[in-house]
């Protein structure tokens, strides 16, 4: 009979330890999807404007390009700060790799003392705030990021 006890309680013990590697399994599938979310996001911002920062040529073609008609975060940069076209370009795509990395971040970790305290230093100055309630209504960022900056100002 005791052979029997021991085979049941190791039956039990077995079941029970399937059960937690599987749960241990989830919880990784979720964080593997959850990082290679926040890559993928930042590999997309960064085929959009890494080009720009590296070779400031292509901003000056850019401005070419727009022929006066630039985007509105574009305009306030020039109209801000008394840019060219060029260098207002280049600075609202290192602006856009900001924010796109802070809203990569959020998506994985949530709000950490970190992000919070690049959020509330951008939001510290009336142009980036300017700039930002531009940018959010382009529909790139999670709607709970957008809250969370918007509670900062």
């Amino acid at each position: 009979m005791k052979t029997e006890s021991w085979a049941r309680w190791s039956e039990i013990i077995a079941s029970v330890a399937v059960i937690v590697t599987l749960a241990f399994l989830v919880v990784e599938l979720r964080t593997t999807r959850q990082v290679l979310e926040r890559q993928a996001t930042l590999d997309r911002a960064a085929v959009l404007l890494d080009p720009f920062v590296e070779n400031p040529h292509l901003s000056d073609i850019l401005a070419k390009v727009f022929m006066g008609r630039f985007p509105p975060e574009v305009e306030l940069l020039v109209n801000l700060f008394e840019l060219t076209p060029a260098e207002a370009i280049t600075y609202d795509r290192h602006l856009w790799a900001i924010w796109f990395g802070a809203n990569a971040d959020y998506r994985l970790e949530g709000e950490t003392p970190e992000l919070r305290a690049l959020v509330a230093d951008m939001m510290s100055s009336d142009h980036n705030w300017q700039w930002w309630q531009i940018a959010r209504d382009y529909g790139y960022f999670d709607p709970t990021f957008v809250a969370l900056v918007e509670g900062h100002r």
